[in-house]
């Protein structure tokens, strides 16, 4: 028995217990892709906003980016000047 028909043979036993077969690398790739694209449909704000919780997690969370950004712009110009 050549290997391609060992694993359609353990194939069509999962089958018949009710288990799925394992995925290929190109079905697995495709669904990584539509995830991934769907994560990113979900964070529009035209989206978000349909959900009040999750619009004000979005804003809150955009809002702390920015505030980190700028306290660590703030601590670089400080370590420059206190060096200097």
């Amino acid at each position: 028995m050549s290997h391609r028909q060992k694993r359609e043979a353990k194939s069509a036993h999962r089958r018949s217990r009710g288990e799925e077969a394992p995925l290929t690398k190109a079905e697995r790739d495709k669904i990584i892709k539509s995830a991934i694209r769907q994560s990113f449909i979900k964070l529009d704000p035209r989206h978000t906003i349909k959900n009040p919780v999750m619009f004000v997690v979005e804003v809150g969370s955009a809002i702390t980016s920015f505030l980190f950004v700028q306290a660590l712009s703030a601590w670089a110009r400080l370590q420059r000047s206190s060096s200097a």
